[in-house]
């Protein structure tokens, strides 16, 4: 079972989608300014939700 995660890193988990996102993409998609945005990113890369890679995020299966 996946660990829990913020508020703030379920939000962005589900703007995420399928596709790999860039920052840009993900503060309009979520509304969370970007030091909210980035502090929720590397939760859910520590937790293994998450990986960055070619300057986008991409969410793990």
């Amino acid at each position: 079972m996946a660990s829990p995660v913020s508020a703030e890193a379920s939000r962005v988990l589900s703007a995420l989608g399928h596709d790999p996102a860039d920052v840009d993409l993900l503060v309009a998609r979520t509304g969370l300014p970007v030091a909210g945005l980035t502090a929720a990113l590397v939760e859910l890369e520590l937790a293994g939700r998450v990986e960055h890679r070619d300057g986008r995020y991409a969410r793990l299966a």
